[in-house]
């Protein structure tokens, strides 16, 4: 399978503990002072967080995300990831034809942090005999 025609998808695992703007300094620069509008302060911080993180591919506090793929790429010995900076990766699973799930030795591949990508180790290879979708899921921590 050529890596060009594997789909991929990314879910947030753990949203981040923090937002990158402050409830007080969101209303700073709102110029709001009373606490009627709290809940939907908050609620716009997150949009906003998100949408820049949708139209930037950049995540600007630690989050966890998991990116499934359709297949392992025969061709290259890496997979960028779809959130930058990479902070690290967690664990690369694949899923067999029977739904059996396997778990890459940790040893096999490195974070290449400075581009965002999940690398083969020279002489290591990706798993094989996975299901048609869905057949790997990368857990990695993006932010900065």
């Amino acid at each position: 399978m050529r890596w060009r025609d594997i789909r991929t998808g990314l879910t947030v695992a753990t949203e981040p503990a923090l937002e990158p703007v402050s409830r007080a300094e969101a209303k700073w620069h709102a110029r709001i002072d009373q606490a009627d509008e709290n809940h939907l302060i908050d609620g716009f911080i997150v949009a906003a967080r998100r949408q820049l993180e949708k139209d930037t591919g950049r995540t600007s506090v630690n989050t966890v995300y998991d990116m499934t793929i359709d297949g392992f790429p025969e061709e290259l010995s890496q997979i960028t990831l779809l959130r930058c900076p990479l902070s690290s990766i967690a664990s690369v699973k694949s899923y067999d034809e029977d739904d059996v799930e396997s778990t890459l030795a940790a040893s096999s591949y490195f974070a290449d942090t400075v581009n965002a990508r999940l690398c083969l180790n020279s002489g290591e290879s990706w798993p094989s005999g996975l299901r048609r979708h869905n057949a790997g899921i990368v857990r990695f921590t993006a932010g900065g």
